[in-house]
Parts: structure tokens; sequence; C-alpha cells
């Protein structure tokens, strides 16, 4: 005659029927699941198991607690991970970035082509659009300070 099992409800296996209430109490009570891999380790060794299989990294920007095999793509998509402005070269976090982005965009640089004062965000659309030499006294000037002629006095 073939002894009939029954399946544990905590630990899943096949458990003989005339020692499933036994076996089912003795699981609840020494053994728990992972809460990260969903493994049964007994109750007394859970820290040792999260701490031996499931090590984390403190991330430098955000200061979570990362699994460790999960770093460094967290790195790469870490929202307070700096970022650079496109305008100049400083890093921000990307909370602070849109902020920085607002003024720095705005302040203007001097076209080493025409000499107009051009906005940051509108540079990449004024150097296609800019007339070289369109400001006769700066082509001069530069024409000058490249062939070595010494600066005029000035006139009184």
């Amino acid at each position: 005659m073939e002894e009939q099992e029954k399946v544990c409800d905590f630990c899943m296996r096949l458990v003989p029927e005339a020692v499933w209430e036994i076996h089912s109490v003795h699981c609840q009570r020494f053994l728990c699941l992972c809460e990260i891999c969903a493994e049964l380790v007994p109750r007394s060794r859970l820290k040792d198991h999260i701490v031996e299989d499931h090590p984390t990294q403190s991330c430098p920007h955000c200061t979570d607690l990362i699994p460790s095999d999960v770093f460094s793509s967290h790195l790469q998509r870490c929202e307070l991970r700096p970022q650079p402005c496109p305008f100049c070269t400083l890093e921000f976090p990307i909370e602070q970035l849109i902020a920085h982005q607002e003024i720095c965009s705005n302040r203007t640089e001097q076209c080493t082509l025409c000499g107009l004062y051009v906005p940051r965000r509108d540079f990449p659309y004024h150097v296609v659009t800019c007339k070289p030499g369109a400001n006769g006294s700066l082509k001069r000037k530069r024409t000058e300070e490249a062939a070595g002629v010494p600066k005029r006095a000035k006139r009184q």
C-alpha cells in the first residue's frame, strides 16, 4: 500500500501525510522565506544569508543601499547622479540641473566670427546663420592681431 503525501504550504515539498502536521509546524517555526530571493532559510541564519548572499553597496549619490548585482546599472540611472550642463563644464544632480540650465543658457558669449554677443542656448543656431566678418572692425582687429601688428595709440 502506497503512503499518501501532501504538499507543505510553507516549503512546497511533498511530505508523507503521517508526519505532515509535525512537518508544517516545524517549517513555520524554524524556517523563513528570504524576501530577496524567495529561498527558504533557517530563521537563525537569515541575517547571515542576507549579508553573504545579497551584499549591498551604498550609492554615492542617493546613499540608498543597492544590491551589488545591480549596483552599476543603478549608478547609471540614479536620479541624483551628477549630469553635465550642456552650456558649461559644471555638473549638477538632475533636480538642480534644470534650474542651473535656465540661468546658464541665458548667459551671453561673444561670437568669435562676427563679434555679436549671443545667448548660449542660441549659439548652435547662430553659428549656422552667422556672417563672418559682418562686423568690419572685429575682422580688422583679428587680422591685425594675427599679423602681429602692434596696437594703435589712441587719438587725443
